[in-house]
């Protein structure tokens, strides 16, 4: 009987789920950077952004102006949720441990090629990452209907 009472409770908080959450919303509600595509495909870069159950309200970066729009206009939103600098990294290191790697093989009588190839795989990933702190990482939610 508990079973049957437990199960029949959980589809029915799993339907009222359902028809309350209508979109596919990022987990936060309030993000520093988000770029906003609507359906008739407007693109707003926007900063300050508050998600509500049924609006969003941003600083349009283009015109500095507080705006607000319907979930129900917009097509997806594409949230920055950090950078590349760990797959930046991994290249740097990967680019310079080969050619230091080759050099040495070049010229085997190199003194010190272990470190050497050490040397440039971490001067390589240390660059990488500099270079993968500068760009943004985005994560695209489409809000069409479940």
């Amino acid at each position: 009987m508990r079973k049957s009472i437990t199960f029949t409770l959980l589809i029915v908080s799993i339907i009222a789920q359902s028809q309350v959450t209508n979109y596919n919303l990022p987990p936060k509600t309030f993000y520093k950077k988000v770029n906003v595509t609507l359906k008739d495909f407007t693109k707003y870069e926007c900063k300050s952004v508050n998600i509500n159950t049924e609006t969003i309200s941003f600083i349009n970066l283009n015109t500095n102006l507080n705006e607000s729009l319907a979930l129900t206009k917009i097509n997806y939103l594409r949230v920055q949720n950090g950078n590349q600098a760990l797959k930046w990294s991994g290249l740097g290191a990967l680019l310079m441990g080969l050619t230091a790697a080759l050099n040495v093989f070049e010229y085997p009588d190199t003194q010190n090629s272990g470190g050497l190839i050490v040397g440039f795989t971490l001067s390589g990933a240390v660059i990488g990452g500099l270079i993968g702190l500068a760009i943004p990482r985005w994560k695209t939610y489409y809000l069409n209907f479940k």
